[in-house]
């Protein structure tokens, strides 16, 4: 691999390592005060107990500030008890099994059956079992309601696709809370319809307020992967906004505003996202929770007569592309694939992984085969690259001969050059324009490779037991031992041997595989696994390509 190749390569990934952490300042949209998103309730939204629920419980949580729920209470409001024994309901599925408390209406678990943690338990997606997924409020001309506080009267049906649970609370002040869940036992949804009437809104600046008070657990044994990409993501008329809790200050925050595609929290690998049904216009509000943690409220207005109603789609589970894409609205922009002209790209190779997979049920072997299939597409341009190479250096000597005679004078000495380069029918760019054209396919790939959860736990052979991690095989004075990276380093090492190069240059060449090891050392182990093989196969087209040079020089 020529110089200017590696360069562009190392350059490449460099750029694609800073883009998961460096994220460009935003804009705020402006508000569209012309859309709601009100509806009116239907019945089997809102089925009511039409006669009162005798006894009194906790307050109802109504408060003068609209920017916390840990406020002391109005006195006077409360809501009235529902009678439930606050037992969580369960709802198990093939894909997850889900408790759903009548105390506050929170999801208290999330648990995915066919993912595991870092200590090989089913994957949990809730944070907190005491403050649950998500919490509700409602701002009224009164102040706050902290509906998290209320405990509702449940009730439970199932219908074709699964369960479906109704919540109800009533505040003695008139107002009602329903929560209506239907879980799906095929997807990794929920329908979650919210409706509340009697709220008093005279003035018009009424909210429902929706929370996810935490951002997801940290799932992966190298915890700094879920590091750089825990965040809250949002999407605000087709603009997507992350923000993580890394560098934030304690008491940051940040308020968006518009129409509302979707709001999440994700980690590395997986996603809890809420996405309304229709347009509905709002306001997101992002502010640091905790070390590590970011708070995701979204505001949408009440309406100020009769009920309001939202309804929405509740996803809580892995970041799988097509799953994503299924759903609609963008949600699949979550995915990390790299930049909006690289996703495409970075769409083609992922489905292109996930067929050789169905073939033969190996992500490993599935690497292997996109790795040389990619430079064996990509070899025509190599051995144009290199013939290029091999133009400029022969034109070396003269090179030196115009720079010495014109080294006072600049635009003759351009000239010269220029003329040489035509007489011997050269283009100096020839090098790395065919670099140029492999670049979108191997920054995709960096894409692909570090981020696909398909590879995430998946063994290759041997000691390559994730494809998501790092291979390690032990450690020396805790220093870990991968083996993959120190295996490309040698490769890359025999590639530069075999390249013609600048005898003033080759200090340079050799300090490539070095700084190559250093940086891939941590990847992971699959992205290892592609470079490596990638490197082999260069040395292999190299030996031709070489052979070929002598032959052609003998020849002459």
């Amino acid at each position: 691999m020529e110089r200017r190749t590696l360069l562009a390569v190392v350059l490449a990934a460099l750029v694609m390592v800073g883009y998961q952490f460096i994220f460009g300042p935003q804009t705020r949209p402006t508000v569209d005060t012309a859309t709601t998103g009100v509806e009116s309730p239907v019945s089997d939204v809102a089925e009511r107990t039409e006669s009162p629920i005798p006894g009194s419980g906790d307050d109802a949580g109504i408060t003068q500030d609209r920017e916390s729920a840990d406020t002391a209470a109005m006195p006077g409001v409360a809501f009235i008890d529902a009678g439930d024994s606050g037992v969580p309901i369960e709802v198990d599925t093939p894909l997850y099994l889900a408790l759903l408390s009548p105390r506050g209406g929170a999801l208290t678990k999330w648990e995915l059956s066919r993912y595991t943690d870092k200590s090989d338990e089913p994957a949990e997606l809730v944070s907190s079992a005491a403050d649950g997924l998500l919490e509700f409020r409602v701002v009224e001309d009164e102040g706050v309601v902290d509906i998290s506080r209320a405990t509702f009267q449940s009730k439970v049906t199932t219908g074709p696709d699964g369960e479906r649970v109704q919540l109800t609370a009533r505040a003695n002040n008139g107002l009602q809370c329903d929560l209506i869940y239907s879980f799906s036992e095929s997807e990794y949804l929920t329908n979650l319809d919210i409706l509340i009437d009697g709220a008093s809104n005279r003035r018009g600046d009424g909210e429902l307020q929706i929370i996810f008070p935490h951002t997801l657990p940290k799932l992966e044994k190298l915890e700094k992967f879920d590091d750089a990409a825990m965040a809250s993501v949002v999407s605000i008329g087709g603009k997507k906004i992350r923000e993580g809790a890394r560098r934030k200050k304690d008491g940051w925050s940040k308020t968006e505003a518009g129409t509302i595609d979707w709001m999440a929290i994700r980690s590395k690998y997986f996603i809890s996202a809420l996405i309304p049904d229709g347009a509905v216009t709002g306001e997101v509000r992002f502010s640091k929770a905790a070390e590590d943690d970011i708070k995701t409220e979204l505001s949408l207005p009440l309406a100020t007569t009769g009920p309001t109603r939202y309804s929405f789609r509740l996803y809580s589970g892995p970041m799988e592309l097509e799953r994503l894409t299924a759903l609609g609205s963008g949600l699949d922009r979550a995915v990390d694939l790299g930049w909006t002209w690289i996703r495409p790209f970075s769409r083609l190779l992922l489905r292109i992984l996930n067929w050789l997979h169905e073939v033969i049920p190996n992500y490993g072997v599935a690497v292997l085969i996109l790795s040389a299939a990619a430079k064996l597409a990509f070899y025509p341009l190599t051995r144009t690259s290199l013939k290029s190479m091999r133009r400029l250096q022969a034109l070396k000597p003269e090179m030196d001969r115009i720079n010495e005679q014109y080294k006072d004078d600049a635009q003759k000495k351009q000239q010269a050059i220029f003329d040489l380069y035509k007489e011997n029918k050269v283009n100096p760019a020839g090098g790395c324009l065919p670099m140029l054209v492999q670049m979108p396919v191997f920054v995709a790939l960096y894409q692909v490779l570090s981020n696909a959860i398909e590879l995430r736990k998946e063994p290759f052979v041997l000691w390559i037991d994730d494809l998501s991690a790092p291979d390690a095989i032990g450690s020396i004075a805790g220093f870990p031992i991968h083996v993959l990276p120190v295996l490309m380093g040698i490769t890359m090492f025999v590639q530069q041997k075999m390249t013609p190069t600048d005898p003033r240059q080759a200090a340079l060449m050799y300090m490539m595989p070095v700084m190559m090891l250093f940086f891939f050392y941590s990847l992971p182990s699959g992205l290892v696994l592609y470079w490596t093989v990638s490197n082999l196969l260069q040395i292999g087209q190299q030996a031709m390509m070489n052979k070929e040079a002598m032959t052609q020089k003998a020849a002459a």
